[in-house]
C-alpha cells in the first residue's frame, strides 16, 4: 500500500506478478508489467488528471500496464474516458484496464462457489480482451 509515501505521487496498490500462466502472466509478458499498479479511486468515473497520473506510473519495472478501480455500480465508461483510455495506448503504448466494484463484488461472491473459483480470471481475461478490441482497436493505416 502506498509504496511511495514522502512523494507527490502515490500509488494506491503495488502487487507483484508471480504468475506463470493464466490472465496476469499475460500482462506480464505482453506489457512489460512485474510490479502492477491500481489506482484506486472513491468516484465512479475516472477522470483525464487520473489517466495522466496513471501514464506517469506506468514504465519501467511498473512496465506499461494499469488499473484503474473506481466505486461504481455499472461497467461502462462515458465516450472521454474512452477516448483518453485510446490515447494512452495509441500514443504512450499503455493499457490501462478499469474494474468497477461492481465486478471485484461478483468476483468477490463467485469465490465462495466451489464451480466459479474461475471467474475472476475469465472476468479479467474479456475484460482485457474487449478493451483491445472495442475501446483501443487497431487503427486502419
Amino acid at each position: 500500500m502506498k509504496p511511495n509515501t514522502n512523494a507527490v505521487n502515490q500509488r494506491d496498490v503495488v502487487a507483484t506478478i508471480a504468475a506463470e500462466t493464466g490472465f496476469w502472466a499475460r500482462v506480464n509478458r505482453d506489457y512489460g508489467t512485474r510490479q502492477v499498479v491500481f489506482e484506486v479511486k472513491n468516484y465512479d468515473i475516472p477522470t483525464g488528471d487520473d489517466l495522466r497520473q496513471m501514464l506517469s506510473y506506468t514504465s519501467g519495472e511498473y512496465g506499461r500496464f494499469g488499473l484503474i478501480v473506481v466505486r461504481s455500480q455499472t461497467e461502462g465508461l462515458p465516450a472521454a474516458v474512452k477516448n483518453g483510455l485510446r490515447a494512452l495506448y495509441h500514443e504512450n503504448n499503455r493499457l490501462v484496464l478499469v474494474l468497477a466494484t461492481c465486478e471485484l463484488a461478483r468476483c468477490i461472491g463467485k469465490f465462495r462457489n466451489a464451480d466459479r473459483f474461475d471467474y475472476t480470471e475469465d472476468l479479467l481475461k474479456k475484460k482485457l480482451d474487449a478493451h483491445i478490441r472495442k475501446t483501443v482497436p487497431i487503427r486502419a493505416r
